[in-house]
């Protein structure tokens, strides 16, 4: 599962010669396919008042081949910098750091790394040269006996432990050389496990049934899910991953199609959703986890009708004109108009879905995919109409419905205006009264604003002074006094 067609590109800008962030630099992300010879993406981003940027690409095709570039101008040098890197399948996260406003006069060495998290290999350390005086010439020594000459090389180290890594530079130009070195320790692996309960007993246990699971780990970075790690299991319901490296992860616990309780069990996420928005998410930090047990959905089947309900599953891939490509394997859901499942089925190599007998009333869709987004889709079977037969269910990288309910429940909201200026407008109605938390987190997932608001009334209209946030993307957040997550939505300033 470590191959995807997506990726998270970050990074951060540093002035030369005040060693300070610089805020709102334009910062432009262009992808190139070596395939077709073609410009697939740009898109121009601005760093936070720390420096970073962040965005989420997309490569359509498992084979793509192509090059990533950053470019910024240097507002000292009045120059414009770039740096690139290969897009390799394995690989979901890329760091492209930049100093600007830096000398000619002088090399200084320098160079920061970061442990993989995705590729699932361990010991993979990427590095990041962030030397100033504009070298054209690097020379690595990692420590091990092994060395490069690119400018970020990634390198693999076959032990665990500590090594002294070295950096030369060169700049041809000014002739200029010098050498960094510090210390690079791998990084510390944990372990985390637990059981996958079919109603008050793991699976296969205390007797093997025929059935055998699946564990997907995520792990989460920034507003992405990203797969790292998949796990077949059986031997007493118990599922594993070794080697996961400290972070964020959601997993989620299904059964294969030969599996004898394959249609009795919904795929769920820890510790027991059937939707990847409300999963539960698992910090690692340096302690292993044996008992993240998951307790996997029953549908209730309601299968005693003429009506029918069919279509597909399409992925977005970009602006208007819709860019769309039929999605195979995801998971559609069927619930009744009471937002209990009744049935599940995975698209086929076409994106095709079909359900088959249903009674007549109202349905609810919706397709779930890890860290993709799908609005719900309501449907109607009656005797005038018992057949709903061309059914689109879009899925989109990023959340574009707006201030759109992504959670089950039925919360009536309206979020004005959007795009925001300094005050934000929440109208609730029929909300259950107490609490209500209000956060807001940017593209980062950093947490720019909390609030609660005590609900007295069935009706409440929620005024959120916002002047103090900056442009950009952010995602808002309901939570009820339970701390159940009761609303979603995108929001532009």
């Amino acid at each position: 599962m470590g191959n995807s067609n997506f990726a998270v590109l970050q990074g951060q800008v540093l002035n030369g010669e005040t060693s300070s962030p610089m805020q709102n630099q334009a910062m432009t992300i262009s992808v190139d396919s070596m395939l077709n010879d073609t410009h697939i993406y740009e898109l121009i981003v601005y760093t936070d008042s720390n420096g970073f940027f962040c965005d989420t690409l997309f490569f359509p095709g498992s084979n793509l081949q192509g090059t990533i570039r950053v470019f910024t101008l240097d507002p000292c040098l009045n120059t414009i910098v770039n740096k690139s890197a290969l897009y390799k399948p394995d690989i979901q996260l890329y760091q492209f750091d930049f100093i600007l406003c830096d000398s000619l006069e002088d090399c200084h060495a320098g160079f920061t790394y970061y442990p993989d998290t995705t590729s699932g290999i361990s010991n993979k350390i990427h590095f990041q040269d962030i030397s100033q005086g504009n070298p054209d010439h690097w020379s690595w020594d990692f420590g091990d006996g092994q060395t490069s000459v690119l400018q970020n090389p990634v390198h693999v180290y076959q032990q665990p432990g500590s090594y002294e890594t070295c950096l030369t530079i060169h700049n041809s130009i000014v002739n200029c050389t010098d050498i960094f070195c510090q210390t690079v320790t791998t990084p510390v692996y944990l372990l985390l496990g637990g059981f996958a309960y079919s109603g008050i007993q793991p699976i296969n246990n205390p007797v093997p049934e025929g059935d055998t699971g699946i564990a997907v780990l995520y792990r989460k970075i920034n507003q992405s899910l990203i797969p790292v790690d998949t796990n077949y299991f059986s031997d007493w319901g118990y599922y594993w991953f070794t080697n996961v490296s400290p972070g964020t992860y959601a997993i989620q616990v299904s059964l294969t199609r030969n599996s004898t309780h394959y249609f009795d069990f919904l795929p769920t996420y820890f510790p027991n959703s059937i939707l990847w928005e409300s999963a539960g998410l698992i910090t690692m930090n340096d302690t292993h986890s044996y008992s993240l047990d998951t307790y996997l959905v029953t549908p209730d089947p309601n299968f005693a009708g003429p009506g029918a309900i069919s279509g597909t599953v399409q992925h977005i891939t970009g602006p208007p004109p819709d860019n769309n490509m039929e999605f195979k394997s995801v998971t559609v859901i069927l619930f009744n108009s009471a937002n209990e499942p009744i049935d599940y089925i995975q698209t086929d190599a076409s994106g095709y879905f079909s359900f088959r007998n249903l009674s007549l009333g109202s349905y609810r869709l919706k397709a779930d995919l890890a860290g993709k987004y799908n609005q719900w889709t309501d449907i109607t079977l009656s005797d005038t109409q018992p057949i709903a037969g061309t059914v689109v269910l879009k899925i989109y990288d990023e959340n574009v419905f707006g201030t759109e309910d992504l959670s089950p429940y039925r919360l009536s909201v309206t979020v004005f205006p959007n795009p925001f200026l300094d005050y934000l407008n929440i109208m609730i109605d029929k909300v259950n009264k107490g609490y209500i938390y209000i956060s807001l987190t940017d593209v980062l997932g950093r947490n720019v604003l909390n609030q609660k608001f005590n609900c007295i009334e069935d009706n409440v209209n929620i005024i959120v002074k916002t002047d103090h946030l900056k442009n950009g993307m952010y995602f808002l957040h309901l939570k009820n006094s339970n701390g159940e997550t009761v609303y979603t939505g995108k929001l532009l300033k």
